[in-house]
């Protein structure tokens, strides 16, 4: 299952520390590159990803750091999974972007250089009017890590939901309720508003299955 998030409508977790000098971010979205998605949202940590004009950006934020990294991937349409792994350790060095399993070619637009400062700050998963706002695109599967995960390992992801290595706090999206913590870090997303469930990319397990792992279903396209 999935849930698309309009308006205020968002997921939050409070005083959630993002991992340093190196993290990995996932989750799967459904539609055709919006003028502006807000796929996630980690206030003055992170930073924030969005669509504009057919180019995907990664905001990173923090004091030390205000880079926007870009890249242009052709037309998506449909679910796509996306994924940004950052090793900060090196003073220039890019994040890598996939879509679908791929490496995008990734630029520097503004800013960067400096090593990610963490700090505890609300994650926020959905739409965040304050940051940019989403068009309601179904979301699903999001998940933060405190390693760089593998390519191999970000294309497994795209049949097996998440992986467990160095997962911080992962998030379904199947029911509109508060999202229980798929890590087993015990970090419950708090949910603001009634997002819309709809089918997902991946199928949900029965209730009682305690695993990490789904079967794939057909993608779902925008008529």
């Amino acid at each position: 299952m999935a849930l698309t998030f309009t308006g205020s409508q968002k997921v939050e977790l409070a005083s959630f520390t993002f991992p340093s000098p190196v993290y990995s971010v996932v989750w799967w979205a459904n539609g055709a590159a919006p003028a502006t998605d807000m796929l996630y949202w980690i206030n003055l940590n992170c930073g924030q990803s969005y669509w504009v004009g057919g180019t995907w950006h990664i905001d990173i934020n923090n004091a030390d750091l205000s880079g926007d990294y870009v890249c242009s991937p052709a037309a998506l349409s449909g679910w796509n999974h996306f994924a940004v792994t950052n090793d900060t350790t090196t003073p220039g060095t890019l994040p890598v972007m996939y879509i679908n399993g791929a490496t995008q070619s990734v630029s520097l637009n503004a800013g960067g250089g400096a090593q990610f400062t963490p700090a505890a700050n609300t994650l926020t998963w959905g739409n965040d009017p304050a940051g940019g706002g989403s068009t309601g695109e179904p979301l699903a599967w999001f998940a933060v890590h405190n390693v760089i995960l593998t390519g191999p390992e970000v294309t497994s992801l795209q049949t097996t939901g998440f992986v467990s290595r160095g997962c911080q706090v992962a998030w379904e999206g199947a029911t509109a309720t508060n999202q229980t913590d798929l890590s087993g870090n015990g970090r419950t997303g708090i949910l603001t508003g009634t997002p819309t469930v709809t089918d997902g990319p991946i199928s949900s397990p029965p209730a009682s299955s305690t695993t990490m792992s789904r079967t794939v279903q057909p993608a779902i396209r925008w008529s």
